[in-house]
């Protein structure tokens, strides 16, 4: 077993052995269609490195996968084969807007993991509940209405009010989030329409 502090210095390569990796690449892979070119962005070239950083703890909370869009030059004859995807970390924005996903499969995987900065994740575990997981299609605005209102909504009217909360707060909390879930719809099919 590996425990979080050893993966401090793993190489790269290595990453792949831990519990938790094995699953951010099974699930990448599903996600994507091809575990073993997702595998290789994992654990090969520059893309490892910030695999590595986001599960010690020591790069940014968020990591993005994408299909990646070679360069002419890197499809010019006699040129190494570019990688089929590519891992990103940091700025959600940039790892989106650089990925081509008009034009490919248009998705993109993130993980983030919800831990202070510099706190790795558990190594030994498949999915250490601090790292979550999902997916984007197309408009992140599109999903991210689809999510409040096809996930959250539906799981916290179902759990109803637990601690100190009342039937009350929790109907406030409903109405509330069927507004904003509401709010970022319009907002995306403005975009839509500006962007005809």
């Amino acid at each position: 077993m590996i425990n979080v502090c050893s993966l401090f210095s793993l190489p790269p390569e290595k990453i792949i052995s831990t519990h938790q990796t094995q699953w951010m690449v099974e699930m990448s892979g599903a996600s994507l269609g091809d575990v073993d070119e997702v595998r290789a962005a994992f654990t090969t070239g520059p893309t490892a490195s910030v695999a590595k950083a986001f599960l010690d703890g020591t790069g940014p909370n968020l990591l993005f996968l994408s299909r990646y869009t070679p360069t002419p030059e890197q499809l010019a004859e006699g040129a190494p084969p570019p990688p089929k995807f590519v891992l990103h970390s940091g700025t959600p924005g940039k790892a989106y807007s650089t990925v081509g996903l008009a034009e490919d499969s248009g998705r993109l995987v993130y993980f983030t993991r919800d831990a202070p900065a510099g706190k790795g994740v558990n190594a030994d575990v498949a999915q250490d509940l601090t790292v979550l997981y999902g997916e984007l299609m197309g408009d992140p605005a599109a999903c991210l209405a689809s999510l409040l209102s096809g996930v959250t909504r539906p799981i916290t009217e179902a759990i109803g009010p637990t601690g100190k909360a009342s039937p009350g707060h929790v109907d406030q909390y409903l109405k509330s989030l069927d507004r904003l879930a509401q709010e970022i719809s319009d907002t995306s099919n403005a975009l839509e329409v500006l962007a005809l």
